[in-house]
């Protein structure tokens, strides 16, 4: 059983959910899996897909495109943010079940995706990640807007961005 309130509430209502549509011996649940069982199960899937609308930021997409694995994500907030549209994953405007569909296909007939499969350019899509989306890159940002705050400590901002190029 999952330890957050509101997951546990999707939980039961997504196991009721296939018990209705009767496909319980094709989706299987995996309550709060180990870190270990979570990045296997990335490695496992072609697609991983991530769809709340809204959401603050979402660390789903970020480990997924870790595990070279694009996303299919809402296109409003944070996650539309880490997604490359047609590079890293794809945008839904909405969670519509054809909406999430036609993605599926997309992704399903879309076998390549160069930017996580070829060495070379996911390391260009890895340096984004880390310069966007890491604690680094955040802190760097931070100092950024301190820097333009107080000028007079672009020293630290310098310095930071130095350190991230």
């Amino acid at each position: 059983m999952p330890h957050i309130p509101e997951s546990r509430i999707y939980y039961e209502l997504l196991q009721k959910m296939t018990r209705d549509l009767d496909v319980c011996d094709v989706v299987h649940f995996i309550p709060s899996p180990s870190e270990c069982q979570k990045f296997e199960l990335y490695r496992q899937c072609d697609s991983a897909l991530y769809t709340p609308p809204n959401e603050h930021f979402g660390i789903v997409p970020i480990e997924a495109l870790d595990q070279r694995r694009p996303v299919i994500v809402c296109d409003s907030g944070g996650p539309a943010e880490t997604v490359i549209e047609d590079v890293t994953g794809n945008k839904i405007v909405k969670p519509t079940g054809e909406l999430l569909a036609e993605a599926m296909m997309h992704h399903i007939k879309k076998q390549d995706w160069p930017a996580l499969d070829c060495d070379e350019t996911y390391k260009k899509q890895r340096a984004r990640f880390d310069r966007d989306f890491s604690l680094r890159g955040f802190c760097a940002h931070i100092d950024e807007a301190v820097a333009q705050l107080f000028p007079d400590l672009t020293t630290i901002a310098s310095r930071n961005r130095r350190a991230l190029a």
